[in-house]
């Protein structure tokens, strides 16, 4: 993730990288390298954990600077990061397979 991530683009990463593993798995694909030329999904993954790592930080600094009551916020921020922390450990387990 870039130094300028937000909760956006955390989001977007998150629908991106879901979009293309669907395209993935429907070409059948049990290996990286099978298959016609066009982006690694390693990329997508290291992509996806960087997002994740920062999604809950990301929503509470936009809530912030919305000038939000980020009380309000917290428990939706607490869920974020419940909910990337399974992910993003195996996305993180998963990329540097073969």
């Amino acid at each position: 993730m870039s130094a300028d991530a937000t909760f956006k683009t955390c989001v977007e990463t998150v629908e991106r990288t879901y979009e293309f593993m669907l395209a993935y798995a429907a070409q059948g694909r049990d290996k990286e390298g099978v298959g016609g030329d066009g982006p690694s999904i390693r990329g997508y993954l290291t992509d996806l954990s960087g997002a994740l790592g920062r999604i809950d930080a990301e929503a509470r600094d936009d809530i912030s600077a919305a000038g939000a009551d980020a009380g309000a916020f917290t428990a939706y921020a607490d869920v974020l990061k419940d909910d990337a922390r399974g992910p993003r450990r195996r996305s993180i387990w998963c990329w540097p397979c073969r």
